[in-house]
């Protein structure tokens, strides 16, 4: 099941018309790896999410909120 973060991600690739292996090809990562990252089976190192973001032309932080206790 996908995280919210996951969903973001998700969402806003999908807004741009942008594939997984797009979105993964100008990151610089593997295509598994994005999905890995959108399914939040796995997290992005913080490079990684700079450039996430970048490309999706938002921010890390709209991206990962930060988590509220």
């Amino acid at each position: 099941m996908a995280d919210n973060n996951g969903e973001n991600i998700r969402a806003r690739r999908v807004a741009r018309g942008l594939s997984q292996k797009d979105l993964a090809a100008a990151v610089g990562i593997s295509p598994e790896r994005m999905c890995l990252i959108e399914s939040g089976k796995r997290k992005a190192d913080v490079y990684t999410a700079v450039r996430i973001a970048k490309h999706l032309r938002t921010t890390v932080e709209k991206l990962w909120p930060p988590n509220k206790k």
